[in-house]
């Protein structure tokens, strides 16, 4: 791919409690086509959500709306963690 038709992502990573890990993906799945979810390191239950630029806000918005059913979605900073080791 050339460097015309990149598409530049922000990372956005998440802790989550391991059983919800599925469900997140889900929701961000149904909402096609802003942001795509991986999980990083299922034992600690760190996700990455990969989002355009343009759609921060509407991840946030989903991030808020998934807080608010009980979902815990903790902003986290994996260069201060050690995650997928092991994985």
């Amino acid at each position: 791919m050339n460097a015309e038709n990149r598409i530049d992502t922000i990372d956005l990573f998440f802790e989550t409690q391991r059983q919800h890990i599925f469900y997140v993906a889900i929701i961000f799945e149904a909402y096609e086509g802003i942001a795509i979810t991986q999980t990083v390191d299922k034992d600690m239950a760190i996700i990455r959500v990969m989002v355009a630029p343009d759609f921060v806000d509407d991840v946030m918005a989903v991030v808020s709306a998934l807080r608010e059913e009980g979902i815990e979605l903790k902003k986290v900073n994996v260069n201060e963690r050690v995650v997928g080791e092991g994985n």
